[in-house]
């Protein structure tokens, strides 16, 4: 955020159940963090965005530009897919959602769940210099949260058309990412029609901690190339 910020209004927000944010009391979908993110921009007074999601995050900037797509200046899809279904099939989801779901019903604490999931989610596992700060972030989940949060990965149904989006699209991927691996990211790619996607090396799914870096160069890079419709402001989510 600090690099991107010498160039734009960087706003992080804390989505709903995260952060500083309410839980809310029943399921949640991607339409909702949509409309969320909507409400934002309307009451903050951005008229358009440049919208940078990483994972699930990459389903939400999905959303959203089917949601409200004259308020989006460009997407930067990190580490993420089409849908998760689309990425490694619905059985594979189902499990990916069950097997975190079993842990966080047995009450097991958030911080052992970190323990168990974070060392995926960053290049080279728990020697990763990533892995602190991606250890710290998972341990303040949550359960309830981001159990919500796991149905709507796994339910998600991308609401876009196959074909080329109506704005700029930066696809990264970081090369060794076991979530949505970079086979999803191209899959992503095709679906959109977009000629290719930009992948990091030496990361995991996380790429913007593995390799912030690279990652920013890329976003910036692709921002520049996106001028000719350009926002101040850019959403991380």
């Amino acid at each position: 955020m600090d690099s991107l910020a010498q160039h734009y209004r960087v706003v992080a927000p804390d989505l709903r159940g995260y952060g500083d944010s309410e839980d809310g009391e029943h399921g949640i979908a991607m339409g909702d963090f949509s409309a969320d993110l909507l409400r934002l921009m309307t009451e903050a007074g951005i008229d358009r965005a440049h919208i940078v999601g990483l994972s699930m995050g990459g389903f939400i900037a999905l959303q959203c530009l089917a949601d409200f797509p004259r308020r989006i200046a460009s997407l930067v899809l990190a580490d993420t897919a089409w849908s998760l279904r689309a990425a490694i099939g619905a059985e594979q989801a189902d499990a990916f959602y069950e097997s975190r779901a079993a842990m966080m019903q047995r009450g097991t604490p958030m911080a052992e769940l970190a323990d168990a999931l974070t060392p995926a989610l960053v290049w080279r596992g728990t020697r990763s210099p990533a892995y602190a700060e991606a250890w710290a972030s998972m341990a303040q989940l949550r359960p309830a949260s981001c159990l919500r949060a796991l149905e709507a990965v796994r339910d998600f149904e991308n609401p876009l058309p196959a074909g080329r989006p109506p704005v700029r699209t930066l696809v990264l991927v970081g090369e060794h990412d076991a979530v949505t691996p970079p086979a999803a990211s191209r899959q992503l790619a095709e679906r959109l029609g977009l000629p290719g996607v930009t992948t990091l090396a030496q990361a995991g799914h996380l790429s913007n901690l593995d390799q912030p870096e690279a990652f920013n160069r890329a976003v910036l890079e692709h921002l520049e190339a996106a001028a000719g419709k350009a926002a101040s402001t850019l959403f991380d989510a």
